[in-house]
């Protein structure tokens, strides 16, 4: 795109063609994603993808917060950092995010339900790291998350 700039929607097409190229290109062990939204879509990932397609529900304080807190710790420790051409627009949507405080821990939200201000990016890190520590921990084989 011109200057870089991300669309303000997300075409649903070139999603499936990049979550396919994922597939084909990598050994994909897990495809977290982020319901609501995304139902139909994330049947038919399952159904394409089976058990690699995984439900991260973010709406959900008991394991959202921990993430959350996974990740801000990796970051300022220096354990995690991003780069590359998105790099500012990844910043922009961490920078957009409000930190709540709910009973489990912290856990980050739009200012407002209806806001224009995307967190997508930063939410996508979070599950990442998340999902990325789980199966480290799990794991025998050394991995390589890709969001």
């Amino acid at each position: 795109m011109p200057g870089g700039a991300l669309p303000s929607q997300v075409n649903s097409g070139s999603q499936a063609d990049a979550i396919d190229d994922a597939f084909e290109l990598f050994n994909v062990i897990e495809f977290a994603f982020d319901p609501p939204g995304w139902y139909s879509e994330g049947d038919e990932w399952a159904s394409k993808y089976g058990g690699a397609v995984v439900e991260f529900e973010t709406k959900q304080p008991s394991r959202f917060a921990p993430a959350c807190e996974r990740t801000r710790t990796a970051m300022n420790e220096g354990s995690l950092t991003y780069g590359g051409p998105l790099a500012a627009e990844l910043a922009g949507h961490f920078g957009n995010c409000v930190a709540v405080e709910t009973p489990p821990g912290m856990a980050v939200r739009k200012d407002h339900p209806d806001s224009p201000r995307k967190i997508d990016g930063a939410v996508s890190v979070i599950i990442g790291v998340e999902q990325m520590a789980w199966h480290t921990a799990h794991s025998r084989e050394p991995l390589v998350a890709w969001a």
